[in-house]
C-alpha cells in the first residue's frame, strides 16, 4: 500500500507556487534570528551588531547570544563595547539584556560613543584649524553603490596671509578627517579623500590643491610642496647641484637675473615650478623655474595691456595674468577668472626691497 504522505507530496510538487516546508531552524539559528530583528531598528553612527549565539543555553527555551557595539569613526568600523542577550528560541521570542551589568555596561558605551558622532557637514561649513586658520567645506561629492560607498571633501582656507608648513598641513588634514569620520551615519565610505585647497581657489576646478588624503583601507597623503612654507634656513637659496631631466629653459634668451625686474614669483599649477613676471628693458616675460633656479635663463614675452594685466601672446582663449592686492597672481581668459597662483615670500627670484 502506497504511503498515505506520498500523494499529498505529489500534488504539492506537481501544483503551481508549492514548496515543500523548508527544514527547521536549530535553536541556536533561530535565536540569532531573533536577535538579529531585535537589532534591525537600529540607526546611526553607533548601532548594535549581532555576532553569535551560543550553541546550547541557560534554559531549554532560551540561548545566550553575543553582540558588539560599534561606531563608524574617521572612515573605520570600531567595536567599542561587547554584550550578551538572552534570546528565545521560539519564532518572533523577544531577546533581553542577561543581566543588569551588562544593560549598564551596555548604555554607557553607547553615552560615550554619541559624545564623538556628530552632525553631517554641508556646503560652506567651516572647520577651525588653529594656527592654520579656518577651512570651509567647498565642495562635496558621493555616490557608489552599497558596499562600496565612496566620498570626496573639498576645503578651502580662508586666510590668504597663510602658508602652511608640511607639519601642519598634516595636521589640518587629521582635524578634517577626523570632522568627516566623526559624522553620525550608519554606513561609511569605504573611500574617502579628502582635498586642501588655498585661500582664493575654486575647488574641484584648479589643480593647484595644497594637499590630498586617500582612505582606502590605509591613508596616504599627497603633498604639492612648492605651496608649503619654505622652512630652509637661506630662504632665498636654491638647490646645488645639477638639474635632472629636461631643461626648462625656452623662449627669449635674458640677461643676469641682476639686471630683471621681478614683478612678482608665483607657485605653478606644477607643484616643482615657479613661475615669475620680470621685466627687461619695458618688455615683460613670463620666466619659468625649478628649485635649481638656472631654469631661468629664458622667458617668454608677454603683451602689457591696460589696468596691469599681461597677455599670453597668440593665444586663443585671450588667456592673461594680473597682480592682485594681496601678491596673488590672478589667471584669466576673455571669459574671467580661471585660476590663482599663490605669491610667496620664500621663491626665487624675490622682489626687491623698495
Amino acid at each position: 500500500m502506497l504511503n498515505r504522505w506520498y500523494f499529498p507530496a505529489l500534488l504539492c510538487l506537481t501544483l503551481s507556487g508549492c514548496t515543500p516546508d523548508k527544514s527547521p531552524l536549530s535553536t541556536q539559528e533561530q535565536a540569532f534570528e531573533n536577535l538579529k530583528s531585535s537589532l534591525q531598528n537600529e540607526y546611526g553612527g553607533t548601532r548594535t551588531v549581532a555576532r553569535y549565539c551560543d550553541s546550547s543555553g541557560p534554559s531549554p527555551v532560551a540561548v545566550l547570544c553575543h553582540a558588539e557595539l560599534v561606531r563608524y569613526h574617521a572612515g573605520e568600523q570600531q567595536t567599542i563595547g561587547t554584550t550578551v542577550y538572552n534570546c528565545g528560541v521560539q519564532p518572533g521570542n523577544p531577546c533581553r539584556f542577561l543581566s543588569t551589568a551588562d544593560r549598564n555596561g551596555f548604555s554607557n558605551a553607547q553615552a560615550q560613543a554619541s559624545q564623538g558622532c556628530t552632525t553631517p557637514l554641508r556646503l560652506d561649513d567651516v572647520v577651525d584649524l588653529g594656527d592654520s586658520g579656518q577651512a570651509r567645506l567647498s565642495l562635496h561629492q558621493a555616490g557608489g553603490t552599497p558596499g562600496a560607498e565612496w566620498e570626496n571633501a573639498s576645503f578651502t582656507l580662508q586666510d590668504a596671509r597663510i602658508r602652511l608648513t608640511e607639519a601642519q598641513v598634516n595636521e589640518a588634514l587629521d582635524k578634517l578627517v577626523g570632522r568627516i569620520g566623526a559624522v553620525c551615519r550608519a554606513v561609511p565610505a569605504s573611500k574617502t579623500r579628502v582635498f586642501l585647497y588655498p585661500a582664493g581657489v575654486t575647488a574641484g576646478e584648479s589643480a593647484n590643491w595644497i594637499a590630498k588624503t586617500d582612505l582606502n583601507g590605509a591613508r596616504s597623503v599627497e603633498l604639492n610642496r612648492g605651496m608649503l612654507k619654505d622652512e630652509r634656513a637661506d630662504r632665498y637659496a636654491c638647490i646645488n647641484g645639477d638639474e635632472p631631466g629636461i631643461s626648462l629653459d625656452n623662449g627669449t634668451k635674458l640677461p643676469p637675473v641682476r639686471q630683471r625686474e621681478i614683478l612678482g614669483t608665483w607657485v605653478d599649477m606644477n607643484p616643482s615650478i615657479t613661475m615669475s613676471l620680470e621685466r627687461v628693458k619695458g618688455k615683460v616675460y613670463r620666466v619659468y623655474r625649478s628649485a635649481y633656479c638656472a631654469s631661468g635663463e629664458q622667458g617668454d614675452l608677454l603683451k602689457t595691456l591696460a589696468g596691469g594685466r599681461y597677455a599670453v601672446i597668440d593665444n586663443r582663449n585671450g588667456d592673461y595674468y594680473k597682480i592682485k592686492v594681496n601678491g596673488d597672481l590672478g589667471v584669466f581668459d576673455r571669459d574671467g577668472p580661471i585660476d590663482v597662483m599663490l605669491g610667496h615670500s620664500a621663491l626665487h627670484p624675490a622682489l626687491k626691497a623698495h
